[in-house]
């Protein structure tokens, strides 16, 4: 199923969900079943919270258009060490005066 639904080959999905849970990011159960494990939650957690916050800084601070800084945060936080998310972050916060 999530071969069709991405459109890709069943064994490229296949070798993902393997490397998915030799990382222990996922679960697989019984009857083709897979959930997140409770590390692969906490990781899509801290994902989702640096998304909002870098999105968040984008449009505010540098004022770019709500698509713009969506598209900008999701490619950063998706390439970069959470800690400079967090950096990245932080030099954009609004100067204290």
């Amino acid at each position: 199923d999530i071969a069709v639904q991405l459109g890709v080959s069943r064994p490229s999905v296949h070798r993902t969900l393997s490397l998915l849970a030799d990382l222990g990011l996922i679960v697989k159960q019984p009857r083709k079943s897979i959930w997140l494990s409770p590390l692969g939650a906490e990781l899509v957690q801290e994902y989702h919270e640096n998304y909002a916050l870098l999105q968040q800084r984008l449009t505010t601070e540098l004022q770019l258009p709500l698509f713009d800084a969506e598209e900008i945060a999701s490619l950063l936080v998706g390439s970069l060490d959470p800690i400079y998310v967090e950096r990245l972050c932080q030099a954009l916060e609004p100067s204290k005066k």
